[in-house]
């Protein structure tokens, strides 16, 4: 079971990989590009979550206790338990401006309802060029570049970890 998610987990981080070598700045306006770059983070984010499962099929979790990170420390403090793991997850979660804090947010706002999310403000005067705010959830390439290694990282060091356990 562990293995399955592994692959799954490192699957997902490869179609990202792949998506981020498919980008380029000559196309950086184009719909493809806004969608390659909404796909990659949605692997990354994807991947994210199968590391979860994994994290509780490694320590012999119920099915279903990896829906979140908050999920995941209420299945190991219900078996008396402790997962470093999931602690620093955590940790990173709660960090402001933290990757995965970072990675999450703009994940939620990808699927965030339109009608609920307000417009860009844009700031017009006759005398002057229009300005828009840009969101700050926006994706780049660099932030997702960044996300990645310091997932794949992150993962690498804990999976080492729960092997000598």
């Amino acid at each position: 079971m562990i293995e399955t998610y592994a692959t799954k987990v490192n699957q997902k981080l490869a179609f990202a990989r792949t998506l981020k070598a498919q980008l380029s700045a000559e196309n950086s306006q184009t719909l493809l590009y806004e969608a390659s770059l909404e796909a990659v983070c949605f692997h990354i984010y994807s991947a994210f979550r199968l590391y979860l499962g994994e994290i509780a099929a490694q320590y012999n979790l119920p099915s279903g206790s990896q829906q979140s990170i908050s999920d995941l420390q209420a299945a190991f403090a219900a078996e008396g338990r402790q997962s470093p793991e999931a602690n620093e997850l955590a940790e990173l979660e709660a960090r402001k401006n933290s990757w995965l804090q970072q990675l999450q947010l703009s994940y939620g706002a990808m699927l965030a309802d339109v009608a609920k999310t307000a417009a860009p403000s844009v700031v017009s005067n006759s005398d002057f060029i229009s300005v828009v705010e840009l969101d700050p959830t926006a994706l780049t390439v660099v932030a997702l570049d960044q996300w990645q290694l310091d997932f794949v990282e992150l993962v690498a060091r804990q999976r080492e970890s729960m092997l000598e356990c």
